[in-house]
């Protein structure tokens, strides 16, 4: 035993596995606490059949009860969530660490909890309020949604921690060197805007003929190829690991 504060991350999937943005700042955080605290990293979604998926979420709650039950050291819980179905996932392990009494911090990332949550019967919304107001902290990832929790879910403010990521220490390459070049990283797909970019940079062409947009990510790949294709601009826009 040392005298570090265990730490549970608990989030879905890895970023290595396609474990999408949520994942993989959970990988780099649990990398970078690892440096002073006693980091467990636990998987509760994976991408897959929905009995793999069952499978996971069982694997990790027994994995939770070990980390509660192993060890004399503080415990911290981080647990990393979106809306819907992965807040109902969460909630069960908010219920279930509430119940041994161990600290937990609930990590918001969802990018439209907001209209979810106005969607709901006035009593699956006091619920979501119960859970949120297990739990001994709440982290948001800007000011406007600071408001948006005090307003909708209870008066005791949220901390504001916006994404990070670590330093990008690259060599000069093309794209580095080009000025003239977009490059956008990350899901692609409605959400995110993809399409909307994609309608603009033919917009951008008309000026700067020799831009170039380079869309890396995965998600809706062919539905923007397909929009790439129906505009006639297959030429400036060059699409990486599909």
């Amino acid at each position: 035993m040392n005298d570090k504060i265990d730490i549970l991350m608990i989030a879905p999937g890895e970023g290595k596995d396609g474990g999408g943005g949520i994942a993989a700042y959970a990988d780099m955080l649990t990398e970078k606490l690892g440096e002073d605290f006693n980091v467990k990293r636990i998987i509760t979604l994976q991408d897959n059949n929905m009995i793999n998926k069952i499978y996971v979420f069982l694997i990790a709650v027994m994995k939770t009860l070990r980390f509660i039950k192993v060890g004399k050291n503080k415990k911290v819980v981080h647990i990393h969530t979106a809306h819907g179905n992965s807040f109902v996932r969460k909630s069960i392990f908010v219920r279930l660490l509430k119940f041994f009494n161990i600290p937990i911090i609930i990590h918001i990332h969802s990018s439209s909890f907001d209209i979810i949550f106005e969607k709901l019967s006035p009593k699956k919304k006091q619920s979501i309020r119960n859970i949120f107001q297990q739990t001994d902290r709440v982290i948001v990832l800007s000011e406007s949604w600071k408001k948006w929790y005090i307003n909708k879910i209870e008066k005791r403010a949220p901390i504001v921690i916006y994404n990070g990521m670590n330093d990008l220490k690259t060599k000069k390459d093309q794209v580095s060197s080009r000025k003239d070049c977009i490059l956008f990283i990350g899901r692609l797909g409605k959400r995110k805007g993809t399409y909307d970019l994609i309608k603009s940079f033919k917009q951008v062409l008309l000026k700067h003929s020799n831009a170039m947009l380079i869309l890396a990510g995965d998600g809706e790949i062919e539905e923007c190829k397909k929009l790439v294709n129906t505009l006639q601009i297959y030429d400036s826009v060059k699409f990486l690991g599909s």
